[in-house]
């Protein structure tokens, strides 16, 4: 199967850039208002007063189902194409933002904020990212590096709005409002067009067109459910257990996951029990976001060098993130924290950059949209546990430096596992 492996299914420019733009809006969006959870979060525990773990699960649940989505989404833009599952997407989001708005309670917001708007972000985030790539090949680093510059972005400036959302509207208000924002993927969505000869070829070769469950004779795709199964099945089989390499590979993405998200969900609470404003708190958050931009960008243009070992980049970068957090409960003022969230913002953006391409270089292009899926459930089942069970830390010792020791040991073994599907 060759599928979008011949150089001509690529533009390599033209409308590319324009799906690269959207990626980037989209990421600034869903990325950017997942980011800003820590701020909401301070807001949040006063309102409902029930301790850091419940509370702090209303965000996982929302990273969780963002990224627990993945298989089913890919499988789904393979059904019916990038464009309608992004605005369906958007839809969903903006509708549990909405009825999030009304919430009692914290398990109503998990199901709201939570469950439907992290399931709307998973649709838009995939079916964004896998169309972008797939306008690509010589320049799919560059591509992808500016594509994800808008999760650094966002997460710059949606904790500032958000900080001012809530000093302005109240919670309430401010998921209402947010709603509206998020609505605007549907027009980011729409502009998602794959490369005219890519389809072409896709319903073409008739050993894809098995793959993907097309009739020949009809031109029509299967039940949609046993197109999803078969999707997920080909996705587990082909991939996380193709040999030890690949599972260890998605151990050690797991392992990062579980920590990624932890200085952006907890840092505003931590700050803010040392005696600092939520405005730094929102700083700190935004100064991440700031250099995690820049890293993607100049990590994308790195990966796009042909002499560069991105696997190695990926170790050296996830040993220096594992280090930095371990010891970052040493820092106790305004100055130390900005400068662990620059470094954090460094080797995070570098990380996620290069992995997306790291993992077309694994699997190829043919397989991008299954392993793109696998990953981002992974990435769901990490963040599912990563946050309540160290906010869960923090109730049981009244304060984040177990936490944060936890995050950059699991970093650094993450780091060490990494060096096994190299070696092997």
């Amino acid at each position: 199967m060759k599928l979008f492996c011949n150089k001509k299914t690529y533009s390599d420019g033209g409308y590319g850039w324009v799906v690269v733009l959207c990626a980037f809006c989209i990421g600034f969006i869903t990325d950017g208002i997942s980011f800003a959870f820590g701020i909401l979060l301070v807001e949040l525990l006063d309102v409902f007063e029930q301790g850091r773990a419940p509370t702090l699960a209303i965000g996982a649940v929302m990273s969780g189902m963002m990224y627990c989505i993945g298989p089913l989404s890919g499988a789904l833009c393979t059904k019916y194409g990038y464009r309608a599952i992004a605005v369906s997407g958007s839809i969903i989001s903006t509708v549990g933002f909405v009825i999030g708005s009304f919430s009692s309670n914290i398990l109503h917001l998990c199901l709201s904020y939570g469950f439907l708007g992290g399931t709307g972000f998973g649709l838009m985030y995939l079916s964004a990212n896998v169309c972008m790539m797939h306008h690509f090949k010589e320049r799919q680093a560059i591509a992808n590096g500016l594509a994800m510059c808008g999760s650094g972005a966002g997460a710059f400036a949606f904790n500032h709005l958000t900080n001012f959302l809530l000093e302005s509207f109240g919670w309430r208000g401010t998921l209402l409002l947010t709603g509206g924002i998020v609505l605007n993927g549907v027009v980011f969505g729409l502009l998602l067009l794959q490369p005219t000869t890519a389809n072409e070829d896709l319903l073409s070769d008739p050993n894809t067109a098995g793959k993907l469950n097309i009739k020949e004779e009809t031109g029509q795709c299967s039940k949609p459910l046993r197109a999803i199964k078969t999707f997920c099945e080909q996705t587990f089989k082909e991939i996380l257990f193709k040999d030890i390499s690949c599972f260890i590979f998605f151990v050690s993405v797991f392992l990062y996951s579980f920590g990624r998200d932890v200085p952006f969900s907890l840092i505003p609470d931590q700050v803010t029990e040392l005696g600092m404003s939520t405005t730094q708190a929102a700083w700190l958050i935004s100064v991440a976001g700031i250099t995690n931009t820049v890293s993607r960008a100049g990590f994308g243009w790195i990966g796009y060098r042909q002499c560069i070992k991105r696997m190695v980049l990926l170790e050296i970068l996830t040993f220096l993130l594992g280090i930095s957090t371990g010891l970052s409960f040493l820092f106790i003022s305004f100055e130390t924290k900005l400068l662990y969230m620059s470094m954090y913002g460094i080797f995070t953006g570098g990380y996620n950059s290069l992995r997306r391409i790291v993992l077309a270089d694994i699997f190829g292009m043919e397989m991008l949209d299954k392993s793109f899926g696998l990953m981002m459930l992974i990435i769901a089942i990490a963040d599912a546990v990563s946050t309540p069970s160290l906010g869960w830390l923090f109730d049981k010792t009244g304060n984040y430096n177990m936490s944060f020791i936890v995050t950059g040991a699991v970093f650094i073994f993450g780091g060490i596992l990494m060096l096994i599907p190299r070696i092997l």
